[in-house]
């Protein structure tokens, strides 16, 4: 994940104001989240529509809108 978050840094895409590793493991921990969402609750978890989501979630937070 760490090379991913660097990569939309090094193009513009992910903000430079905080460290690749500390996004990268936040997004770890989302998915963590979800997994376990998954575990606890597996007849109303929707992959597509939860991973998505969290995705969607962690990337808006993170979007370098100052360009």
């Amino acid at each position: 994940m760490s090379q991913i978050i660097r990569y939309g840094q090094e193009n513009g895409e992910v903000r430079k104001d905080m460290p690749t590793e500390y996004l990268a493991k936040h997004l770890e921990m989302m998915y963590i989240m979800e997994f376990l969402v998954w575990l606890l609750e597996p007849e109303v978890w929707d992959a597509e529509k939860n991973l998505g989501a969290m995705v969607d979630l962690f990337m808006h937070g993170v979007e370098d809108r100052r360009e």
